[in-house]
């Protein structure tokens, strides 16, 4: 499989994955592919590109993934770039950003470059999907934050780890019912609109940032050709963690966002669909205000909130 799209303006690569099957039940899978954390059929469909939040952040990798898969039952490990793409939005954390040094309360200068990507990320999925559409899933991670001991203070490591549950309920073959709840404590891109997932403190050490991500969506078969899709979606992070983290870099970290997607999509033709959305979103945000030589920050809690409509169109060849 090799696809790829222009998102950003630039083409861009989404998959290059190929497939053995090794025997009647286990298929090896190696590329870029969709993060073996999440479900591709998790969620509703929506126009807006990024979908919404409380789902999956970065949602392609680069992998080896292993897959047992038995009638409607699947299971799969996979080793996953531990970097993911920071193209998609979230970088993964501030350890592997642009940030080059702090200075502490006591003028002491701490060096935060120097992460290291050496240890992949390990990546476990349980799903079973039933008549209807309906699914059960479960999915786990684990992941390495690092720095090196190389640039003048001593390295440190941390682990970062993420749970996820999800289900797919048919209703009555009228509506689909979509639910998924994830929480982690260093889960950063795992989550779209996660604050980072790690940061190095004024000491040199690596703090991890929890999150809790929830989503609740339903996707109403008008008629063969057309749906309506209504999702709810939000975001929450530790509120300590991203408060520390935004004042000493001086950035802004997302404390909690809200988003509201509704839409039609219409496929006339089987070589098109075309969407029509509304959107509303909430975010909270740390305004971080940097750390002078006193300790001192100007940091502040700010909020707004924006809505959007927008419209799609997809064109498969």
């Amino acid at each position: 499989l090799i696809e790829g799209d222009f998102w950003g303006g630039d083409f861009r690569l989404r998959h290059a994955w190929g497939e053995w099957d090794m025997t009647p039940n286990f298929t090896l899978g190696v590329g870029r592919y969709w993060r073996n954390f999440m479900s591709v059929d998790s969620g509703i469909p929506t126009v807006d590109f990024n979908g919404p939040v409380g789902l999956i952040g970065t949602s392609r990798n680069n992998q080896v993934r292993l897959t047992y898969h038995s009638g409607p039952m699947e299971f799969a490990v996979s080793i996953e770039d531990p970097t993911g793409d920071s193209s998609q939005g979230n970088g993964d954390d501030l350890l592997t950003g642009a940030i080059g040094t702090i200075t502490t309360p006591a003028t002491a200068t701490v060096a935060t470059g120097g992460a290291s990507d050496d240890l992949p990320d390990l990546n476990a999925r349980w799903q079973y999907s039933g008549p209807g559409d309906t699914l059960f899933l479960v999915s786990g991670m684990l992941r390495d934050f690092h720095t090196d001991g190389d640039l003048g203070v001593d390295g440190d490591s941390a682990l970062g780890w993420a749970v996820q549950g999800a289900t797919n309920i048919n209703l009555a073959d009228v509506a689909t019912l979509s639910t998924s709840v994830m929480y982690g404590d260093g889960i950063g891109n795992y989550l779209l609109g996660a604050s980072y997932g790690a940061y190095a403190n004024a000491d040199g050490n690596i703090d991890t940032i929890a999150g809790l991500g929830l989503f609740a969506g339903l996707s109403f078969t008008v008629t063969d050709a057309t749906s309506f899709n209504v999702g709810w979606g939000w975001t929450k992070m530790d509120s300590g963690d991203t408060r520390e983290a935004a004042d000493l870099y001086g950035e802004e970290l997302n404390r909690e966002i809200m988003s509201v997607h509704a839409n039609i999509m219409w496929q006339p033709v089987q070589e098109m669909t075309l969407g029509w959305e509304l959107m509303w979103a909430d975010r909270k945000y740390r305004d971080g205000g940097g750390m002078d030589s006193e300790g001192n920050t100007s940091g502040a809690n700010k909020s707004s909130d924006a809505w959007r409509a927008q419209f799609g169109a997809w064109f498969y060849f």
